[in-house]
C-alpha cells in the first residue's frame, strides 16, 4: 500500500473505532466537503482510496490495525482488532452491502428516510432523496465489492 492509502485506512479505522476526537472528525469532514465542492477529481480519488482501504480492512483486519498502530502507537491493538471485527460483522457486512457493494444507498430506503424527516421536522417543500444524495462520486462496483 502507498502512503496515501495508509493514511486513508488509518482515518477510516480511527473514525470507525471512535479513536478520532469529535473535533478532528469535524475538521476532516470540513476538508472533505471543501474538496468535494472544489475538486471533483480529488474527491473521486479520496472516495476510491477509502473504498479500497475498507475493502483491505475487511479482507485483513489484522493488517488494518497494524497500519493504525503505526500511525497511532498508543492504541491497544487487541482491543481495536476486536472492535473492528465487531464492526465488520455487525455493521459493514450486511445483505445489502454484499448485494450492492460498499457505499451504495438504495433509493427506496432513502426516499422513505427523507419522507420521515420531512414529516417529523415539518420541512417546507418536498425534499427528495435526489436532493440530499448522489452516487456520482461512488467508485465503480468492482472497487466497492466486498472481498
Amino acid at each position: 500500500l502507498d502512503y496515501f492509502h495508509h493514511v486513508v485506512v488509518t482515518i477510516c479505522i480511527c473514525i470507525a473505532t471512535a479513536q478520532m476526537r469529535e473535533k478532528d472528525a469535524r475538521l476532516a469532514l470540513q476538508v472533505w466537503l471543501r474538496a468535494k465542492i472544489r475538486h471533483r477529481c480529488l474527491n473521486h480519488a479520496i472516495v476510491n482510496a477509502v473504498a479500497k482501504g475498507w475493502r483491505d480492512a475487511l479482507a485483513n483486519p489484522q493488517a488494518a490495525i497494524t497500519a493504525l498502530k503505526k500511525q497511532s502507537p498508543l492504541v491497544d491493538e487487541a482491543l481495536e482488532l476486536e472492535k473492528l471485527r465487531w464492526l465488520i460483522k455487525n455493521q459493514i457486512v450486511t445483505a445489502e452491502s454484499r448485494a450492492d457493494g460498499l457505499g451504495a444507498v438504495r433509493k427506496d430506503r432513502m426516499e422513505k428516510s427523507v419522507s420521515l424527516l420531512n414529516k417529523a421536522f415539518q420541512l417546507p417543500g418536498a425534499t427528495t432523496a435526489a436532493d440530499v444524495i448522489t452516487d456520482a462520486f461512488l467508485p465503480t462496483a468492482d472497487v466497492r465489492k466486498l472481498p
